[in-house]
This record gives C-alpha cells, sequence and structure tokens, in this order.
C-alpha cells in the first residue's frame, strides 16, 4: 500500500515509496525507471504513517510529518543528518511543496501562511542551518500545486488563484515575480515542473458520484 512517495528521485528518475510492513515498521523503497530495479532504502516506525519525502540533489532525503513544525535531514541510507524548523509563518501540513536549489544547499518550501489561511508563502531555506527568507506571498483560495527551482536560479510555483483557476509564477532570482499564464487544470490537479523551467507533468483526478444498483441487495442483506 502506498502511503507516501516522492519524484523525481535524487539518483536517478525514478520513485521513492513508503509501504507498511509487518512488526510495526514501514519500509523505503526506491524504484529506478532505466533498470527497473527496486532498492530497499531504509526502515521507520509505522507511527510515521504520515511521512513525506522530498530527495535531494546530492542523494540525501528529507522526511518531514504534517504534525511536527521541522524537516528532518537524512543521508540516503536514512540516518539523521540534522533539523531544522519550518519557517515560522509557514503553515505546517501535507500540503507543503518543496524544490531544492540546482546546488542543493538550499531548499524553497511553498504553502499556506499561517497567519491569515489565505494566501500562500514561498520561503528560501538554507539546509546547512535553517535560515529562512520570504520570497513572496500571493492571494489564493487553493493551496500551490506545484514548484520548482530551475537551473537558471528563477523559482517556479503553480498558484490557485481560485477553485478553478491555478497560474504558472515566476519569482526570479533577482527579484520581481511575473504571472505567467493560466493552466489548463486545477482543482486536485497536480503539477511537476521539470528543471529545465519548460515542460511540466499534470496528474488528474477525476473521481464520478454514480449511483449503482445491486441486484438481489435484500437476500444478500439477510445473509
Amino acid at each position: 500500500t502506498l502511503v507516501a512517495w516522492a519524484w523525481p528521485r535524487s539518483t536517478g528518475t525514478g520513485l521513492m515509496y513508503l509501504s507498511p510492513q509487518s512488526k510495526g515498521v514501514d519500509r523505503l523503497d526506491g524504484f529506478e525507471l532505466a533498470s527497473s530495479r527496486t532498492t530497499t532504502l531504509f526502515t521507520v516506525p509505522d507511527t510515521a504513517a504520515d511521512l513525506q519525502l522530498f530527495g535531494l540533489p546530492d542523494g540525501r532525503l528529507i522526511t518531514y510529518r504534517a504534525t511536527e513544525r521541522e524537516l528532518v535531514i537524512r543521508s540516503a541510507s536514512g540516518g539523521i543528518d540534522h533539523r531544522v524548523a519550518i519557517p515560522a509563518g509557514l503553515s505546517q501540513g501535507q500540503m507543503v511543496h518543496i524544490a531544492s536549489a540546482p546546488s542543493g544547499d538550499e531548499i524553497a518550501l511553498l504553502g499556506y501562511d499561517l497567519a491569515t489561511q489565505d494566501s500562500v508563502v514561498i520561503y528560501r531555506m538554507r539546509l546547512a542551518d535553517g535560515v529562512a527568507t520570504e520570497v513572496a506571498a500571493l492571494s489564493s483560495v487553493e493551496q500551490g500545486n506545484g514548484l520548482q527551482w530551475p537551473d537558471n536560479g528563477d523559482l517556479l510555483a503553480v498558484i490557485g488563484e481560485t477553485s478553478e483557476t491555478c497560474v504558472l509564477y515566476r519569482f526570479a532570482r533577482a527579484g520581481g515575480v511575473k504571472r505567467l499564464g493560466i493552466l489548463p487544470y486545477c482543482g486536485d490537479a497536480q503539477y511537476t515542473i521539470a528543471r529545465d523551467g519548460l515542460h511540466m507533468l499534470v496528474s488528474l483526478s477525476d473521481p464520478h458520484g454514480d449511483v449503482w444498483l445491486v441486484k438481489n441487495f435484500g437476500k444478500m442483506w439477510r445473509k
């Protein structure tokens, strides 16, 4: 059962997924697309069912939980390197988006503003010491739907301005914000932006509220 995932994997294109095991342990596996090989990375207690994962360019991992205000920096083997606090102005939760700088020494964080809960805020954070700087805050009804830190140093973010309007924004390295345009899908859509800043992948959820008629239900119920 897939309970958490991260893509792309820091050591190449692939998946990392956390799945529950017996005896109170969850296991993190990595699947490499090029070789179709699955590797067990490490295990964690099953109380970490809400664990979220993010791969860094140097092979380390960031793990965090919706119930805690910290990010845990781990080695590729799962050992804890150090911890940094989530910025005070950012509301924690599973919908926090993370993007790594090309160098891997900084990350960007996108989530709801803790004080207002009606806008999103973006921070840059140094991984070494956790020092964070606010990049921008934008009015938003919906949570951000994607974040990337391309090789040119700019930040790209998908912001849900309304429940039906998702917009791609660019936050320039030298300062300034540009609204690039409205994207074709919103709501439950999740966007993965490529490192080159030119390509995007969108994942869609399309539930159907159909009503099904079950024949002989009365007989089945009496049994």
